[in-house]
């Protein structure tokens, strides 16, 4: 029940982020390196890409509180050009519990037998180990017939809403193209305060299930050391608009 209605919330979100899009272009946008003329060769045409992405976060030696995963989320994707208007949906059930510690310890007196304390593990029911989410997000892709056919086409119930919002659906002569360049993005618990080192897992996953959705290219799989005290940094190519 709950993807049926995060879908159809999600897919409502979709047909008014687009109609953000017309007017935001300019908020991702990114200074590029270089002259005019270099900016020129190195440019490409891009337009926004609404999707809606399944996440499926699996975590063996951490949990999140639900919104806590929800701003990492947000964070992540906001930094390899994903507009902000994203809407993330998350269905984050309790942890379960921990297995039963049973202490044992030896009597101080001879004769004793060793005596034997019970008690239920900790957990916090606030926090999260599986999550199922779903994102509706536009984020920039390449402005060819394949992309401008997939960002103009909508089902029965999508028309439907933009005339109930009384809202216009783009179509191939009228989305809107803006100049945007690949350029290189670290992801680093060194640098950008909102991830850290135990977030390496989540990093990972979002890397594996998500980026290549939006076509965002990883150079090399991030692999996650045991001991969480290393620093986690992951590094990608994404399109991201010109200023």
């Amino acid at each position: 029940m709950w993807h049926s209605a995060a879908q159809t919330l999600l897919m409502r979100a979709g047909v008014s982020i687009f109609m953000i899009m017309a007017a935001a272009t300019e908020s991702l946008a990114v200074d590029a390196d270089g002259d005019a003329a270099e900016q020129e060769v190195r440019a490409v045409q891009a337009i926004w890409l609404v999707q809606n992405v399944p996440f499926e976060f699996r975590g063996d030696t951490i949990a999140y509180e639900c919104e806590s995963f929800k701003k990492k989320v947000r964070a992540v994707l906001i930094a390899v050009g994903v507009h902000s208007s994203m809407i993330v949906e998350a269905r984050c059930p309790p942890a379960r519990l921990a297995p039963t510690v049973v202490t044992r310890r030896k009597s101080m007196f001879a004769g004793e037998i060793e005596t034997a304390t019970i008690s239920p593990g900790l957990q916090n029911s606030r926090t999260s180990s599986r999550i199922s989410a779903r994102i509706a997000l536009a984020s920039p892709a390449i402005a060819n017939e394949q992309n401008i056919r997939n960002a103009t086409t909508f089902d029965t119930q999508e028309q439907l809403v933009a005339r109930t919002k009384g809202e216009e659906l783009p179509t191939a002569s009228s989305i809107p193209v803006f100049p945007a360049i690949w350029a290189p993005i670290e992801l680093s618990s060194r640098s950008d305060p909102w991830l850290q080192a135990v977030d390496c897992e989540l990093l990972r996953q979002l890397s594996t299930q998500v980026l290549p959705r939006i076509g965002v290219e990883i150079p090399r799989k991030l692999r996650c050391p045991a001991s969480t005290a290393s620093k986690t940094t992951l590094e990608v190519k994404a399109l991201l608009p010109i200023r």
